[in-house]
């Protein structure tokens, strides 16, 4: 039986650890928070989870909150507007499964004290590098999931995977209840609100379900640097930058801010920062000469615009375990971690690749491939509801011959310049 170590209790260290129990491996987790700590802890981001990763839950029995309405999200409107505010655009579809969005403090919270009833232990403390050669002394393999900065010497920045070298979006979110993320759409179908102003940023709004079990609202605002969404070192009160923000948005963008005039805000709860999106080196060699492996916010940071950061988690921690499953006398030393991350990196790094597209600037042909989605529903339901699958998109979204050929077969005719 492989005795497995895995440092950090989000979403990938928690389901990498599950998915070993399930199948009879030894499983400690460390962790620097207890189950409580987490649960009472401070605002974190909320990610919507889309299938096929809300799969691998349900067949593990995690799926705890399935049945509650404020989880569910059923379909994903994208809008853009330009800079005075008229609507450019707008594509949606009904995604083919739910996706879900939780409060990761109730979830997280929720699976750790799970963990020790399905056979694993977790030891809660500090982590550095000494309890990484404690663990390494006693166990097979040694995973690192947290995202923090302690462990970014260990697994260095990949210069050539990591392309951008800054923040292209300054991050502000609130929580808040009484939205309405359209008004055309029933209110009984749970929008994931992706609305784009040129020029300015994002303003992404969805529900979720909160560490109370009661139905809120994600109001992420990714401003572009210096724009009047870029709320980050402003100060004030959080209802201060929300009505900053919210003015701003009367004047600048009328619909957008109707989705948000009568909202309240959930008081306290607010979270800033910017990403500069990165992947590290998957092998991190302790000063004993033994290795450890990066994955989930370890490996790979993601700029939330496309929603991609927890599902990478899950995927990577999915791929992880089936490796682990698949060669049960395998030895985990540096040349398996890096077998391991570039077989994972085959499909993962569609997922990065895209994600940069849509912070930095879509080329031409992936700019009509949108308009083409917002004129023809078969195109929108490829892009939305693939959002767990990114690799799909890619395969036709990323090269402008391909982009083409894909509209064409859609029946997708583009005007001629100057039509």
């Amino acid at each position: 039986m492989k005795k497995i170590a895995i440092v950090g209790a989000g979403q990938a260290g928690l389901q990498l650890g599950f998915e070993l129990l399930s199948h009879g491996c030894e499983v400690t987790l460390y962790t620097d928070r207890s189950s409580q700590e987490v649960l009472n802890g401070p605002t974190g981001p909320i990610a919507i989870q889309f299938h096929p990763r809300t799969v691998i839950e349900h067949e593990l029995g995690l799926d705890f909150w399935f049945t509650y309405d404020g989880a569910r999200i059923d379909a994903t409107v994208m809008k853009l507007f330009s800079p005075d505010g008229e609507k450019v655009l707008e594509a949606g579809a009904m995604l083919s499964s739910p996706a879900q969005a939780i409060d990761l403090r109730l979830k997280y919270a929720t699976w750790l004290m799970e963990f020790p009833r399905r056979g694993g232990a977790v030891v809660v403390g500090p982590a550095d590098l000494a309890l990484l050669e404690q663990a390494a002394a006693t166990h097979d393999a040694v995973f690192v999931t947290t995202g923090n900065n302690t462990f970014q010497e260990l697994f260095p920045r990949d210069p050539e995977r990591s392309e951008l070298d800054r923040p292209y979006r300054h991050l502000t979110l609130f929580f808040a209840k009484n939205c309405v993320m359209d008004p055309d759409v029933d209110p009984a179908i749970h929008v994931n609100g992706l609305n784009s102003i040129v020029g300015v940023g994002e303003c992404l709004f969805y529900n979720f379900l909160d560490r109370d079990l009661t139905k809120t609202w994600v109001l992420l605002f990714e401003g572009v640097p210096g724009g009047p969404l870029d709320l980050l070192g402003h100060g004030g009160s959080v209802l201060a930058q929300f009505e900053q923000v919210r003015n701003y948005l009367k004047d600048a963008c009328p619909q957008v801010h109707a989705m948000i005039a009568s909202a309240e805000l959930v008081e306290h709860e607010t979270m800033q920062g910017a990403i500069t999106p990165t992947v590290r080196r998957a092998v991190g060699r302790l000063p004993s000469g033994k290795v450890a492996m990066a994955l989930g916010d370890a490996l790979v940071s993601y700029d939330p615009m496309t929603a991609q950061g927890l599902n990478a988690a899950s995927r990577s921690a999915h791929h992880i375990a089936q490796a682990i499953l698949a060669a049960p006398d395998a030895v985990f030393d540096a040349q398996w971690i890096d077998a391991v991350f570039l077989d994972y990196w085959k499909t993962a790094r569609h997922a990065f690749h895209l994600t940069r597209d849509f912070v930095t600037q879509l080329q031409p042909h992936q700019q009509l491939a949108l308009y083409a989605a917002s004129v023809i529903p078969e195109i929108a339901s490829d892009v939305f509801d693939n959002a767990g699958e990114m690799e799909k998109i890619y395969a036709w979204f990323s090269d402008a011959d391909a982009t083409m050929a894909y509209l064409k077969e859609k029946g997708f005719t583009p005007e001629p310049a100057g039509g």
